[in-house]
């Protein structure tokens, strides 16, 4: 990481309140852009949009250095409709085989997983789930 930050591919944009850190921002570089990939803010601050705070600073920072672009990344946050006007899309094609195999890993990617995800976000499936784990 020291190399990528040596060479400016990393940049690390933060907030910090009485020697605490409040809010950061990690991005990467590449070709002339600014990615946002991980971005995050300690909740006792929310109200002081600390977030929003360091994307615009590291927004300017883009613009200031030049950077033709700075990307949110993929993901539909709603806060990100506050920085831009545009956007594209992601898609995802899945292509699979036609034998068995393939068939079965299929059925397991788009229906026992998705079901599974839903069963075990429901209140009772997370209590179980925590008197397990204690």
């Amino acid at each position: 990481m020291k190399n990528l930050a040596g060479r400016g591919s990393v940049r690390f944009f933060s907030y910090r309140i009485e020697q605490k850190l409040a809010a950061f921002l990690f991005t990467f570089v590449y070709d002339h852009r600014m990615l946002a990939y991980i971005t995050s803010l300690d909740s006792t601050h929310k109200k002081l949009s600390l977030g929003s705070y360091n994307m615009n600073q590291a927004i300017s920072n883009a613009i200031d250095d030049g950077f033709k672009e700075f990307d949110l990344l993929r993901g539909g946050k709603t806060f990100k409709r506050r920085f831009c006007k545009d956007y594209r899309e992601n898609h995802r094609i899945k292509v699979y085989n036609r034998n068995w195999r393939a068939r079965l890993l299929y059925l397991y990617l788009e229906a026992v997983k998705p079901f599974l995800k839903k069963l075990i976000q429901k209140p009772a499936v997370l209590r179980l789930r925590r008197r397990l784990i204690h």
